[in-house]
């Protein structure tokens, strides 16, 4: 299972509800979160891996999250501007003004129906996931002039950590750097895929 990248349509369309939560819809939500570790991610929406439902899986501090059609229920009046990536838009931040409390509902791996209180990053993680379900991107939200890549600067010392740099970019220079698959990264990905086709 990988990650589909900016400028596949799934990206940008409405999921459907999942029907059942049956065996397997949970073998998809184990699925997906062994590509959000790989990729190391905090969240993962099943769009994001070319399936158009309306699943999430996420982790944070500790506990694993699962939800099959997530719904925000709730949103605090609190609002929290922070920065945002999306393995779908690799290497690509911004700041993205999120609601620093919601409640979601959904149901659990099980079928059960659950309810979730996210606060601050794990608010942020859950409408940026569900936002996916929709067909909304976290560039569509982004404050203007936040926009930036990571860029890692290989460390000249031995043994030390390498570094990152931030270079900003417009939305139109980003989303065109997008689509040549230009971003940081571009070519190693490239390579990866090069070699599971022999």
């Amino acid at each position: 299972m990988s990650v589909v990248r900016y400028g596949d349509p799934i990206l940008q369309h409405r999921c459907k509800p999942v029907k059942r939560v049956d065996r397997e819809i949970r073998r998809l939500m184990e699925e997906m979160f062994e590509a959000m570790e790989d990729e190391e991610g905090a969240g993962l929406a099943a769009a994001q891996v070319g399936i158009p439902l309306r699943l999430l899986v996420c982790a944070w501090e500790e506990e694993k999250y699962c939800l099959a059609n997530p719904r925000i229920v709730h949103k605090s009046e609190e609002t929290i501007q922070g920065h945002e990536g999306c393995l779908s838009l690799p290497n690509l931040r911004g700041e993205i003004i999120r609601p620093a409390s919601v409640k979601v509902t959904g149901l659990d791996e099980n079928g059960r129906p659950v309810q979730v209180v996210g606060e601050e990053m794990l608010a942020r993680i859950f409408c940026h996931e569900i936002d996916h379900l929709n067909g909304t991107l976290f560039i569509d939200r982004v404050v203007a002039d936040t926009l930036y890549w990571l860029v890692r600067v290989p460390s000249e010392a031995p043994g030390e950590p390498d570094e990152y740099r931030r270079e900003p970019t417009s939305l139109e220079a980003a989303i065109e750097r997008l689509l040549a698959r230009r971003w940081p990264g571009a070519e190693k990905e490239r390579r990866r895929e090069e070699a599971l086709a022999l």
